[in-house]
């Protein structure tokens, strides 16, 4: 037995495995009719395709905090998946890549022909992203575990998030005595300062 690879570009449908000597016509042969064979039943070729049809989120938001955003996918192709992860980005134009900024992710452990998964998923806003307006994006299977008939439909962008910088917060004055006894307790007091984002 060996490995037989099967190009992703293969259309679906059954196939007969055959194997034929001397593919190339190298040797000269006093019977060249008998050189293959191929096997009595066939074997069903599945496909995957996986798309992402909607994806919704916030408008605004704070750096720091959390926001939902759901997405939907579906199975284009005629063969169930296995487990792949759906990538939620912040991206400055509307073409979202892996180059983007990584934000969330969810899972799906399978995915039938036909089927879809919806479903929200919550995502930090980093704290260290520069404030701005960016779009949210998504890709499905953006770890390229499955193979696809077609990549290019993986990827949608969706409306555009107003980002903000969030609450940020410091201690401003620690007191306490001047002079303790071990095994004992004493007071101490603190101040804090900072600026807490407002309700969007």
């Amino acid at each position: 037995w060996f490995p037989i690879f099967l190009p992703a570009s293969m259309l679906p449908g059954p196939y007969f495995i055959c194997a034929v000597t001397d593919s190339y016509g190298g040797i000269a042969e006093e019977q060249e009719d008998n050189n293959s064979r191929c096997t009595e039943g066939t074997v069903l070729v599945n496909t995957h395709d996986l798309a992402v049809t909607a994806l919704s989120g916030p408008d605004a938001g704070f750096t720091g905090t959390s926001i939902s955003v759901t997405s939907t996918v579906v199975n284009n192709g005629t063969g169930a998946t296995g487990t792949f992860y759906v990538g939620v980005y912040l991206s400055a134009d509307s073409v979202i890549t892996t180059a983007d900024r990584l934000i969330g992710s969810r899972s799906v452990s399978s995915l039938g022909a036909g089927a879809s998964s919806t479903a929200a998923t919550w995502v930090g806003i980093p704290s260290n992203l520069r404030p701005g307006t960016y779009f949210l994006g998504t890709i499905a299977d953006f770890l390229g575990g499955i193979v696809e008939t077609n990549e290019a439909n993986n990827s949608l962008a969706g409306g555009t998030i107003a980002t903000e910088v969030g609450a940020d917060l410091a201690v401003f004055r620690v007191n306490g005595p001047t002079t303790a006894i071990g095994g004992t307790s004493i007071n101490v007091s603190y101040t804090l300062e900072g600026n807490a984002p407002p309700r969007i």
